[in-house]
């Protein structure tokens, strides 16, 4: 399936907060980026609750583990 992507700029009509607040009524939706060479968490990344996670990447492999809770593995293609 082709993916297509749409790039919006913030008209002073507020064009991207109407999509983010309304578009489900039209099946859109806004997603970002980060355009970074490097993120960094200041304290960590925490989860909900507080508990820090930890960001491994092996390869195309990115695991994110929370300790008590589990962990969640995306391979990047």
């Amino acid at each position: 399936m082709a993916k297509f992507y749409t790039n919006l700029t913030n008209h002073e009509s507020g064009t991207v907060e109407s999509i983010q607040n309304n578009g489900g009524e039209y099946g859109i939706s806004i997603s970002q980026d980060i355009d970074a060479k490097e993120v960094k968490g200041v304290d960590g990344f925490r989860s909900d609750d507080g508990s820090p996670v930890k960001i491994t990447v092996s390869g195309s492999t990115i695991t994110f583990t929370v300790v008590g809770v589990g962990s969640s593995t995306l391979t990047l293609t």
